[in-house]
């Protein structure tokens, strides 16, 4: 692909993110689902590639089909692990899933990458009062916080 074409890919996959964004606003989830999938498929590595992904998922959550949001969510952090929001998301659809320790995990990573975010602390408290644990005990314990890099 020449850097022309590979600029007209990228052009062309955030319009399908856009108009994916349209359609969730009006909650048609199957046309944003497949907006979005179309989206990933010209550019599936860029920051703006995270952030598709990450709508993916909140669409298959609307959905729920959490098994697919998981998937989205993931790749959202393969896009760009230093997102804060694509951890959040993580965390986000590892609730769904009632896996509480990943969501703590996930909460905590987002949190670290922007501990101003007030939404991203509310839910690592969340999840930590879920628990009945604080971070730093889940450390002591041995469980492993997932951060960049370490999942």
């Amino acid at each position: 692909m020449t850097s022309i074409e590979k600029e007209d890919a990228l052009e062309e996959a955030e319009r399908l993110r856009i108009r994916g964004n349209d359609a969730f606003g009006t909650k048609h989830w199957e046309r944003a689902a497949e907006l979005y999938q179309e989206s990933v498929a010209l550019d599936s590595t860029s920051a703006n590639a995270a952030k598709t992904y990450s709508n993916l998922a909140a669409t298959y959550c609307k959905m729920g089909l959490y098994d697919e949001a998981s998937e989205a969510a993931a790749n959202c952090v393969k896009a760009n692990d230093q997102w804060a929001k694509g951890w959040w998301r993580r965390g986000v659809v590892a609730e769904l899933r009632k896996e509480f320790t990943r969501a703590l995990s996930y909460y905590s990573t987002a949190v670290e990458l922007d501990s101003d975010n007030t939404t991203f602390r509310n839910a690592l408290k969340d999840m930590e009062e879920r628990l009945g644990v604080e971070k730093e005990t889940l450390e002591r314990t041995g469980m492993k916080v997932l951060r960049p890099g370490n999942e």
